[in-house]
């Protein structure tokens, strides 16, 4: 029975899960390309580098979806900015402003952190089987323990609904996946003409040592462009890592 019911879902929520992504890395096999998979609650979510996710019960939007088109699969250096985009519309259709995106997987608004993105590949016999997308957006909490996270309610002094919004941020997501199996690369204006690092000089880890960049922008394979020392840089997310006390 739960077999059947995972092939013919595409939409799960839980009250309380370890996480969302994990859940879909368990049940890949038995689950929908675009199957996407929230909750109020994770017990173990995490971003980049094994950061933990700080969030309130049911005060923000968490969830994760599947990708087993290998059409989409293929185009993997292209999904974590066009998400970013997706979540960019999603934000400013629900009238938030100031709203920018990090390179290559964080959301910004008034130079604090209110979504994060995580991909993770499943590999078997040298190809790739699956991309697992982890995504954590700031709605209605009130406090963080950092002062560098913000919310859609410390932005605006107004709660949101979260079930709609994330409807609108489905739909937003399943277009953009529809543009990039058309070659449609758009969201790359969108995030060219709202990337929070370009032009600014911050301190980053290139080659395991500590460098003052200054960053030129986002290139057409989605790299980013730096000027070190008075060279170019084209560098991919795994070569580069910004230290965020210095932006």
């Amino acid at each position: 029975m739960v077999l059947n019911i995972l092939k013919i879902r595409r939409q799960f929520h839980f009250k309380k899960l370890d996480s969302t992504s994990s859940f879909l890395k368990r049940n890949y096999r038995k689950l929908n390309n675009l199957t996407f998979v929230s909750a109020d609650y994770q017990t173990d979510g995490h971003g980049r580098m094994g950061r933990s996710w700080e969030s309130t019960t049911k005060k923000n939007l968490m969830f994760s979806f599947l990708i087993k088109d290998k059409e989409i699969i293929n185009k993997f250096d292209s999904l974590s900015l066009s998400i970013g985009v997706s979540i960019y519309k999603t934000l400013t259709e629900y009238n938030l402003s100031n709203v920018s995106l990090k390179w290559p997987n964080d959301v910004y608004c008034n130079s604090k952190k209110i979504s994060g993105i995580l991909l993770e590949s499943i590999s078997s016999s040298n190809n790739i089987d699956c991309i697992v997308a982890g995504i954590g957006v700031n709605l209605n909490q009130e406090t963080y323990n950092v002062l560098t996270a913000t919310s859609y309610y410390l932005e605006t002094n107004k709660t949101i609904n979260i079930n709609k919004f994330k409807k609108s941020l489905y739909k937003n997501i399943k277009e953009m996946i529809s543009d990039l199996k058309n070659n449609d690369n758009s969201y790359l204006d969108i995030f060219r003409e709202h990337d929070f690092l370009k032009n600014k000089e911050v301190y980053a880890d290139i080659n395991n040592k500590k460098e003052l960049v200054k960053v030129l922008g986002i290139n057409d394979d989605n790299t980013i462009k730096v000027e070190l020392n008075n060279t170019i840089l084209n560098l991919r997310s795994g070569e580069i890592s910004f230290h965020k006390d210095s932006y």
